[in-house]
């Protein structure tokens, strides 16, 4: 059954994205990947969003949240394709408007993904 979800999500994603240089440019840099690649991306991927969750009480402009979304977004680009800040400021209008990544914020913390969207168009707006 989970494989099956992966399968739709993967195909989903394709359809939405797969003419995109973005896209090409992730599938090439995971073709090698295994499964211990794919879970380490993943653990370090909640570690950063945990870590922007851990300036919710300091603010969204406040230097450590800063730190933490700029770390985030140098993930992405080194990870799965260059994310200039204009595809950073568009991936974070994703986070709001699709559940599932919406989902995937909450469930580290209660409003973390408004909280990061919002830290994000901060991060944007300062470079």
């Amino acid at each position: 059954m989970k494989e099956h979800k992966l399968d739709e999500l993967e195909n989903e994603a394709k359809e939405r994205w797969g003419q995109t240089m973005e896209w090409q440019e992730s599938q090439r840099r995971t073709a090698a990947w295994g499964k211990a690649d794919w879970e380490a991306m993943k653990a370090r991927q909640a570690g950063l969003m945990a870590r922007i969750g851990e300036g919710m009480d300091q603010g969204p402009a406040s230097p450590e949240t800063q730190e933490a979304v700029k770390a985030y977004h140098r993930f992405i680009d080194s990870t799965f394709y260059p994310c200039p800040p204009a595809t950073f400021l568009g991936l974070s209008e994703l986070w709001k408007g699709d559940e599932r990544f919406r989902a995937s914020w909450e469930g580290i913390k209660p409003g973390l993904c408004d909280f990061a969207c919002e830290a994000v168009q901060v991060y944007v707006r300062g470079l």
